[in-house]
């Protein structure tokens, strides 16, 4: 099973992202959530400009995002629902004080997002703060949140009086002053997802990003969004993630299909039973493409 035959469905994965291998931008490698969005943004923006364009097959949008993209759909679906609201909102003031019944709409063609699928997302920067406090092996202990702390502000610092940024790695083992730490098997899983060739265009993959990203994902809380999505999400979950636990997606399933405005049902979870990284690889991998793939089917073709 391979994971690109459900993008041949005409559904927006995840755009290219500034500043990461080969692709333009500066700070490089840096994640920034605000910036994900606005390139995400930009492609749904893209397909709404043209009345005239078409997307092939259905003309509606499905989304998919994995780890911290993961969140980002489940933010960019929330929006829409939002923005709705803010558009009716306008619509019947404009009615109220014209007096008219004619709609204030632009009419313009409009691809709504029909489908989401959010894979071991990232979803809540104020339970990740928390845990960072919790002793090692489960977090940093304060001594190392102290240390990561200090890199993120020395970071922003050197960027404030125009200075390179200063850089953490992005994985190190238990106990490193790193971005994720892991223990040896999910190192071990991760580079082979990731893995560092530095003559590629663009150096390629680097593991290394600039400190204040902590603090940005520690700020970071895409399932604040949820109860605003009316499309049908899948949520899929590893049993044995410990950077974003099997938990807390079942709790965000659980808002989705009672807390929010989704009707019983329109949201699913699929927990397949491995770690974060195993979800890019082998059987695991195969489980949760072929339920994506049929969930997009489902939703953007029947």
């Amino acid at each position: 099973m391979v994971l690109s035959a459900a993008f041949a469905l005409s559904f927006i994965s995840s755009p290219v992202l500034l500043s990461l291998g080969s692709s333009s931008g500066t700070v490089r490698n840096l994640c920034d959530p605000t910036a994900h969005l606005a390139d995400w943004r930009a492609a749904l923006h893209y397909l709404n400009q043209d009345p005239d364009r078409q997307l092939e097959s259905t003309g509606q949008i499905g989304l998919w995002g994995s780890s911290m993209s993961g969140g980002h759909v489940l933010v960019l679906a929330g929006e829409e629902r939002q923005e709705m609201l803010t558009l009716q909102s306008r619509s019947r003031r404009s009615i109220s004080s014209s007096g008219s019944s004619k709609s204030s709409s632009s009419g313009a063609s409009h691809h709504a997002i029909r489908a989401v699928v959010s894979q071991s997302p990232h979803l809540d920067g104020r339970i990740n703060r928390k845990k960072n406090l919790a002793p090692p092996p489960t977090g940093r202990g304060l001594l190392g949140a102290l240390k990561l702390t200090r890199a993120a502000l020395a970071d922003m610092f050197r960027t404030a009086v125009g200075l390179a940024p200063a850089y953490v790695p992005i994985v190190g083992p238990l106990g490193s002053v790193s971005l994720m730490p892991l223990p040896p098997d999910e190192l071990q899983l991760y580079f082979a997802k990731h893995p560092q060739v530095e003559a590629q265009k663009g150096g390629g993959w680097l593991n290394k990003a600039p400190a204040r990203l902590a603090l940005l994902i520690g700020s970071y809380s895409p399932i604040d969004s949820v109860a605003y999505v009316e499309a049908p999400i899948l949520f899929v979950a590893a049993s044995e993630d410990t950077l974003c636990p099997a938990s807390l997606v079942a709790a965000a399933h659980r808002e989705c299909g009672y807390g929010g405005r989704n009707v019983t049902g329109a949201c699913e979870l699929l927990t397949v039973d491995c770690g974060h990284f195993g979800l890019y690889a082998g059987s695991p991998f195969n489980e949760a493409a072929g339920a994506m793939l049929k969930f997009f089917k489902k939703h953007l073709l029947q």
